[in-house]
């Protein structure tokens, strides 16, 4: 991790060198799929299609009438699937993915920020961004159109105070988005 101040009128430059691990990759996911309508209404609609399949194995017509396992079976499994499983297998697949890329070398300026591995070399402008999130593990820059993220874990940073630079660089750039109980 590399700072540099810069002079009156610039922003400072932040550098971090990391390999994200899956946990990382999960927490990041979270955030986003928090932060996106679009992902919170496919959950919500998904999570009511496992409820009614519950429901109808609950429901009983008349006194005496016995409980009907399959739909009930399958709304639970639905529902685990929906709401443990998937998320988990995006992060992993997510973090293989990371993985085969290696180390990730973030640098974040006033410009914007760059991306690069071994393979390659991205930088985005700050127009790319709509706004940003933190948790207690990760710095969560969110895209314009809700379906894409940059994370910045907070371990990669080596002094006490990268992560007060960069948290003035990005409140400079971009707003800050409101804090989810489960991002945090």
């Amino acid at each position: 991790m590399s700072t540099d101040n810069g002079q009156l009128g610039t922003v400072a430059l932040v550098q971090v060198a990391y390999q994200a691990t899956a946990a990382e990759f999960q927490e990041a996911m979270r955030v986003l799929t928090k932060a996106s309508p679009a992902a919170r209404r496919s959950q919500w609609i998904m999570t009511g299609v496992g409820l009614v399949f519950l429901a109808l194995g609950l429901r009983v017509d008349h006194p005496g009438a016995e409980l009907n396992v399959g739909p009930m079976m399958f709304g639970s499994i639905l529902l685990t699937f929906l709401l443990v499983i998937a998320p988990r297998m995006r992060a992993r697949q997510a973090h293989r993915h990371g993985q085969a890329r290696g180390p990730r070398y973030v640098t974040v300026d006033g410009s914007g920020v760059t991306a690069a591995t071994q393979h390659e070399h991205q930088w985005s402008a700050w127009a790319m961004f709509s706004r940003y999130l933190e948790t207690p593990n990760l710095f969560v820059l969110l895209s314009a159109d809700q379906k894409c993220m940059t994370f910045l874990p907070k371990r990669a940073f080596h002094q006490p105070d990268d992560a007060d630079r960069l948290r003035q660089i990005l409140h400079l750039q971009l707003p800050l988005a409101a804090p989810t109980a489960s991002a945090r």
